[in-house]
């Protein structure tokens, strides 16, 4: 691939963000990024805090990818927050 095809295809992956943008997932995903926003922090800087080795693991969470629920506790802990399990309504 040229140069030039990847910038057309960088270009057309950042239009097509701008039209579609990121819907917020509901649940422990928005819980986490507004937390971590509100305190301030960055992917980088929460992972670091979180002893997880790779930032890319705090998007993930944040995006509502699987995730090792020992990294999402660990995150949930330096935000302040707690994971509990509740009934579900039948």
């Amino acid at each position: 691939m040229g140069a030039a095809s990847a910038g057309k295809r960088a270009n057309t992956k950042h239009e097509l963000a701008l039209l579609f943008p990121r819907l917020a997932i509901p649940g422990i995903p928005i819980k986490i990024r507004q937390a971590r926003e509100t305190q301030g922090l960055t992917w980088y800087a929460l992972a670091k805090l979180a002893g997880i080795p790779n930032q890319a693991t705090i998007r993930d969470i944040e995006q509502g990818k699987d995730v090792k629920l020992s990294n999402l506790q660990a995150v949930a802990d330096e935000l302040g927050l707690k994971l509990e399990l509740v009934e579900q309504a039948v």
